[in-house]
């Protein structure tokens, strides 16, 4: 067990909110606000634990 830890442990984890979260900014920065309230509306349906959190 302990080996497979140290084989894991330069493995990020990106979660849906975390790729939610960096679709949005990459549209801000391009200005094309086209995808934002959609953007919004699946990060606040499925990521509502992790808003909860902060």
């Amino acid at each position: 067990m302990a080996r497979e830890l140290e084989d894991l442990k330069d493995i990020d984890i990106i979660t849906f909110d975390i790729i939610i979260l960096q679709a949005y900014v990459y549209y801000a920065q391009k200005n094309d606000n086209s995808n934002s309230k959609g953007l919004k509306a699946i990060y606040k349906k499925y990521c509502a634990d992790v808003i909860r959190e902060c």
